[in-house]
């Protein structure tokens, strides 16, 4: 187990999913790659401040047939924003996400989860 990994306090799945997010930059739109109940990676063409609060809208889909399983809003916090090929690789972390969707990201991870 990697170092980085070892650090992570909630199971983490991989995941593609287009993103609607409002942050310093106004409205953009991106893909989550992959999520848990701490938080979220995702790309974009540009960097982004660290410690800067993002709203974040998205679906959570089933990867076995791409039934929506529910929407996810919520408020992150950018803790990571680093530069990779022609993009960014940003880490929001859920500052505030309601019971319901942490319980929905939760169970989607536990089922989703690979062998990463």
């Amino acid at each position: 187990m990697s170092a980085y990994h070892a650090k992570r306090s909630s199971p983490r799945a991989a995941f593609k999913e287009g993103l609607k997010l409002k942050g310093p930059q106004g409205l953009e739109y991106s893909t989550v790659e992959d999520l848990s109940t701490g938080g979220l990676k995702i790309w974009l063409d540009h960097e982004m401040t660290l410690g800067s609060l993002v709203e974040v809208e998205f679906n959570l889909r089933s990867k076995q047939n791409g039934q929506i399983l529910g929407a996810i809003q919520a408020i992150t916090r950018v803790v990571r924003s680093v530069k990779s090929g022609d993009g960014f690789q940003v880490g929001l972390q859920f500052v505030e996400l309601q019971h319901k969707m942490r319980e929905l990201i939760d169970s989607f991870s536990d089922a989703e989860d690979g062998p990463f």
